[in-house]
């Protein structure tokens, strides 16, 4: 499975590359749109609205923006008061209009004119639910009216979650001025636990800026007050003063979790580790050789048939060790007489992983190909008891692949495509009960019981996501293939399935960190095989995760 990702000069030039039609389509899969300049516009949007596919929504949307007046911009406002229904398979495709709409008002009306229509118009929407929205729009009002309005928001706003996405939008606009609000959002958390963990996921993200700006007066007084919550009588929970250690450590370069203020504060004024560590620390993780502090751990697996590709052994094949140390499981204990294939390898590492987990720590196993689901035996966030772990290594144990199918899956079947975004989107979802259907990107489930950390292992590019629907076959607009695996062609047919827009960037990167806006969740990567290394360094270095390039053997900073 051969990436198919393009290098990207910008968003705006990644969509127009969308709307001119680079690339493959699922025929089992997807359309990719030719389009002439008499067909752009309003023409095209009344077109591909009418149709099934929420793919060609989202090309129509993105045809009509692209002229860019206000004609367009009022036309896709109604778009957003009332979306086109699609037909969507476990999701929800009127809330993912809604969340393609912000990002086409932010790429293509960043402007004087539409600037105001914009700011009305998110004024109009401020539900928990509109704050990509508002983080969207916010980012046009900083670039046009300086930073004003969103420290205005930041400060005053009496919803918690839009007061989050404006001190969101302002970092990278302005870094100090997000700052600044930092010491008085932190005297005044809100008491409601979902609330408190928004904000503290929202501050982090100013934290996670302060390195460069250590020195000055404003990340100072925002770092004192961030390290003050881990004062006792500020009474927060063990899950947020984690929280609060995990965002603290890559600013001062430490690998501690420590979760009392005075080891923090002694690195801010000298520079240097404490000679001794004082209070606990938050135990660490660790899969393929990557360690990672978490308490609550997503493992997103790569079940596509390509992991039925076989991999060279890299350790004796005689059979299991007949002796071996105390101490938890580590690589060394892989048993690789039984690796024979990608999957294979992806398991035996995740076992040993799972053997390591602690009391006290929860984990989910969640696997996408065309689909994407979590197993059986975990079908929420549980904790690592040696039962559950026992039970998730024994299903494991059972997934075998399928026969080969030549030419498509030559070394044999899985479970289909590649459904990355499918998979993430499950794990920013999943809670101790299961996911949440809707909005987990501010759902307060998800803040409080949700994953802390993500490990995602692939072994390709994106080829299918979780919009998936049968229409015609649209002669002249799609190159169809059987497969998105294999990228083999077919003859035309009456209907072909597509799937929606998160198989390519820069939707998938957009969406994904819609996901984690909030949360700032590390995602850990590992790439085995022709995986899409740029991508997964990306994801990596967006949240604040590393990557394993299994080739390369040593972990790396995600950028």
């Amino acid at each position: 499975m051969k990436p198919r990702c393009r290098p990207i000069r910008s968003y705006r030039a990644a969509l127009m590359m969308l709307l001119a039609g680079a690339g493959a389509a699922p025929g089992h899969a997807q359309g990719s749109d030719v389009e002439t300049p008499a067909e752009a516009g309003l023409p095209r949007y009344n077109q591909c609205l009418r149709r099934i596919p929420f793919w060609f929504h989202t090309l129509g949307r993105a045809s009509l923006a692209s002229r860019g007046d206000l004609a367009a911009l009022q036309k896709l406002f109604e778009d957003y008061r009332k979306p086109a229904k699609a037909p969507a398979k476990g999701m929800q495709a009127e809330d993912h209009a809604r969340y393609t709409l912000a990002t086409l008002f932010a790429q293509y009306f960043d402007d004087r004119v539409s600037v105001d229509h914009l700011t009305r118009f998110r004024q109009e929407f401020a539900t928990p639910a509109d704050a990509w929205l508002w983080f969207k729009v916010l980012g046009v009002e900083a670039h046009q009216h300086g930073l004003a309005p969103l420290v205005e928001v930041v400060r005053k706003h009496p919803s918690p979650y839009l007061r989050a996405a404006a001190l969101v939008a302002l970092v990278g606009h302005g870094d100090l001025e997000a700052a600044a609000a930092v010491p008085d959002i932190c005297a005044a958390l809100p008491k409601q636990p979902g609330e408190r963990r928004l904000m503290l996921g929202a501050v982090s993200q100013v934290i996670a800026a302060a390195a460069p700006k250590l020195k000055t007066p404003a990340m100072q007084a925002a770092l004192r007050a961030y390290i003050g919550l881990l004062a006792k009588d500020r009474r927060l929970t063990l899950g947020e003063r984690s929280l609060i250690a995990r965002h603290l450590g890559p600013v001062f370069g430490s690998s501690a979790r420590h979760l009392d203020p005075e080891p923090w504060l002694h690195m801010l004024e000298t520079g240097r580790e404490p000679p001794k560590t004082s209070g606990g620390t938050v135990t660490q993780l660790r899969f393929f050789g990557i360690e990672a502090a978490g308490d609550r751990i997503c493992y997103v697996i790569d079940m596509s048939n390509s992991m039925c590709t076989p991999v060279a052994p890299r350790g004796p094949t005689t059979g299991p060790r007949k002796k071996r140390r105390k101490g938890p499981p580590d690589e060394t204990d892989i048993p690789w007489h039984l690796v024979k294939n990608r999957f294979d390898l992806a398991r035996e590492h995740l076992k040993i992983s799972l053997l390591r987990l602690t009391k006290g720590q929860h984990f989910c196993v969640i696997w996408f190909g065309s689909e994407a689901g979590t197993l059986t035996s975990c079908p929420g966030l549980l904790p690592a008891t040696p039962g559950n772990v026992r039970k998730v290594i024994k299903e494991l144990d059972s997934i075998a692949p399928l026969s080969p199918e030549p030419p498509d899956a030559p070394d044999g079947r899985l479970r289909g495509n590649t459904n990355m975004h499918g998979g993430l989107r499950l794990a920013f979802a999943l809670h101790s009960r299961g996911p949440v259907k809707r909005f987990e990107h501010v759902d307060p489930k998800v803040f409080v019981g949700g994953c802390d950390s993500v490990f995602l292992l692939s072994d390709g590019a994106p080829s299918f996501d979780s919009f998936a629907v049968e229409d015609q076959f649209y002669a002249n607009e799609i190159k169809v293939v059987a497969d998105q695996e294999s990228g083999r062609e077919i003859s035309r047919r009456e209907r072909i399935v597509y799937h929606g827009p998160y198989h390519e960037s820069p939707w998938f990167d957009d969406d994904l960190r819609r996901m984690n806006l909030f949360r700032r969740v590390p995602i850990h990567c590992i790439a085995i095989g022709e995986a899409d290394v740029p991508l997964l360094r990306r994801i990596a270095a967006e949240s604040g995760g590393q990557v394993y390039v299994f080739e390369d053997k040593t972990p790396s900073r995600g950028r």
